[in-house]
Order: structure tokens, then C-alpha cells, then sequence
């Protein structure tokens, strides 16, 4: 496992970038944020930050 560090919107940007060229070959992915943010969660600023995102969202 590689760990990279990138803001949200350079991940999000990536994210579907790669959706875009799978969609070429009738592959869609869906990723949901929250699922991201939860996996890469290790500091308590950034938790506060990923539940202020889930309220935000009505998850």
C-alpha cells in the first residue's frame, strides 16, 4: 500500500478522471465520499472535519 497525501479536490478531480476513461469501456464507478474519508481518517481535526461532511450530507 502507497500513501499519498492530495486535498480533497485533487482526489475528487482523479477520481473522476479514472471514472471518465472506464466509462469509455461501459464502466461507471461510484464512490462515495464519506467511505473515503472514513478509511483515511487519522487525526481528530480531520474526523471533526468528515462529520461536519456526513451532516452536511444527511448521511
Amino acid at each position: 500500500m502507497i500513501g499519498i497525501e492530495c486535498t480533497l479536490d485533487d482526489f475528487k478531480e482523479a477520481l473522476e478522471a479514472l471514472n471518465a476513461k472506464l466509462k469509455a469501456h461501459h464502466i461507471t464507478i461510484e464512490i462515495r465520499l464519506s467511505a473515503v474519508l472514513r478509511c483515511f481518517t487519522t487525526s481528530s481535526a480531520a474526523a471533526d472535519i468528515q462529520w461536519m461532511w456526513i451532516q452536511q450530507q444527511g448521511i
